[in-house]
């Protein structure tokens, strides 16, 4: 008989040894696997839990609508006083309240939300719009004869409290009263504590009432000079 042997190497000892095969041709080898590893055929036991899990998953096919997963829930597993309703009627109410009054600010009264600050808070710093000054003549050029009285025009001093009464007069020895009244042609009475004085050289005259409590005021001129005089008087109203 005549052939071919082939030789392989025993790494053991580096001997070379002839290879061996079975009945059917084929290399005989020994192969040792890791340990845990699975020597059979057919993973029986691992067939028959995925067989478990196929059965018991199969359901899941129809709750999935596109991406998203569909639930019924059979049973309440809320705690106890959570809410159950789909519309908080009170919920939604108190936060329409909130957002209303988070709104408000930098308006009139009615419209903002008073705050208190605390006893030591630092300094603030406020703003106020410029004060108006409205100008008025109450009289202009006014010739009054000795022995009468000239009456100025009113001025209404319901929406201020500050005003400046100045003027000239050809009467260098003028006198002067500042006449005050609640209302605009009712009866005036003089203001006794206050005195209007003017320069005896050139006539000009003038006064500044602050904090003014009366609603309308008036300056009567008595010409005691023996001739006619001719007045002129104005009003700055501040506001």
């Amino acid at each position: 008989m005549s052939g071919v042997v082939i030789l392989g190497k025993d790494s053991s000892n580096n001997a070379l040894r002839a290879v061996e095969l079975d009945t059917n041709g084929k290399v005989k080898c020994d192969v040792t696997l890791p340990t845990g590893s699975a020597t059979d055929t057919l993973q029986t036991a691992g067939n028959s839990s995925l067989a478990t899990i196929a059965t018991n998953t199969t359901g899941l096919n129809g709750c999935v609508a596109g991406t998203e997963l569909q639930v019924d829930i059979v049973a309440n597993v809320l705690a106890s006083g959570a809410s159950t309703d789909t519309l908080q009627t009170a919920g939604n109410s108190s936060l329409s309240t909130i957002a209303t009054n988070s709104a408000k600010g930098q308006a009139n009264t009615a419209s903002s939300l008073s705050v208190t600050l605390s006893s030591d808070h630092s300094t603030l710093s406020v703003s106020a719009p410029a004060l108006s000054v409205t100008t008025d003549t109450i009289m202009s050029a006014v010739s009054q004869a000795t022995g009468g009285t000239a009456s100025s025009s009113v001025i209404d001093m319901r929406t201020s409290k500050c005003v400046a009464i100045y003027g000239s007069n050809t009467d260098t020895s003028a006198e002067y009263r500042l006449m005050a009244s609640s209302t605009s042609g009712g009866t005036y009475y003089e203001v006794n504590s206050v005195y209007i004085t003017g320069d005896y050289a050139t006539g000009d005259f003038g006064l500044f009432l602050d904090n003014v409590g009366a609603s309308y005021l008036r300056l009567d001129y008595i010409n005691t000079s023996g001739v006619t005089k001719t007045i002129t008087a104005i009003a700055e109203i501040k506001k």
